[in-house]
């Protein structure tokens, strides 16, 4: 099988083509970039992005919590995470809640569910 060797002299980022049809220079895809958005002269020019690093040993809950959702709040620079110890145990998803169920554990001494909301700030590196 014939190798395919790109230089990446003209950077174009090609989505549309399928990989064997891209022309030499050019690349289907990106990662750790950014396209510059100023009305400069380097408008669409790619920046490198600072790539991941553990923000924090200590995290607000247990082990046994799974993160459901969550929103970068860049404007802020703090990340909030949704989070529970709660799955429902029904087929349809829908037939049980976390305060109903609870009512059943605590009346049998279990641990009860719980849903938080986490917020990360990242200038202080801490919940």
């Amino acid at each position: 099988m014939a190798e395919i060797k790109n230089t990446f002299l003209k950077s174009t980022l090609n989505k549309d083509l399928d990989d064997r049809l891209i022309p030499n220079g050019e690349y289907r895809d990106a990662r750790n970039i950014a396209v510059g958005k100023s009305e400069d002269s380097d408008v669409g020019a790619l920046e490198n992005v600072i790539g991941n690093k553990k923000a924090a040993n200590l995290k607000p809950y247990a082990d046994s919590f799974d993160i459901i959702g969550y929103y970068a709040d860049d404007a802020n620079n703090r990340i909030i995470t949704f989070v529970t110890n709660y799955t429902d145990s029904y087929l349809d998803g829908h037939s049980k809640y976390a305060s109903i169920a609870n009512e059943g554990r605590a009346a049998a001494g279990e641990e009860l569910f719980n849903c938080h909301i986490c917020v990360f700030n990242k200038n202080s590196n801490s919940y």
